[in-house]
């Protein structure tokens, strides 16, 4: 298993990974996957490309050249105080972790 930043070039398999995690675990979604989802696999490579800038890095781990799973970190400013927070969200899907489980 590999664990790298997700750049451009895994825009498609990072859109169908975030497409499954919210078929698998919609109590999960929230406004940042709603908006990478409507983006569409076309539109989610502006998103991750713009992400840094944001202060947003995402890092995901691949196996055999197949994103499993992502964890996206965050430092932003509060809305309420303007102070920089940190924040963090883990994506996976069940079909991978099961998988990754067995190889153990």
């Amino acid at each position: 298993m590999q664990i790298r930043e997700v750049d451009v070039s895994d825009a498609a398999r990072y859109h169908a990974l975030r497409a499954q995690s919210d078929e698998e675990f919609p109590q999960f979604v929230g406004l940042s996957a709603e908006r990478e989802i409507m983006a569409g696999s076309a539109g989610i490579g502006a998103i991750i490309g713009a992400y840094p800038a944001e202060g947003t890095h995402v890092f995901g781990a691949f196996e055999d050249d197949q994103l499993t799973g992502v964890l996206a970190l965050t430092r932003r400013p509060s809305p309420s105080t303007g102070t920089r927070r940190c924040s963090g969200a883990c994506i996976s899907c069940r079909r991978f972790a099961a998988r990754a489980w067995r190889k153990r």
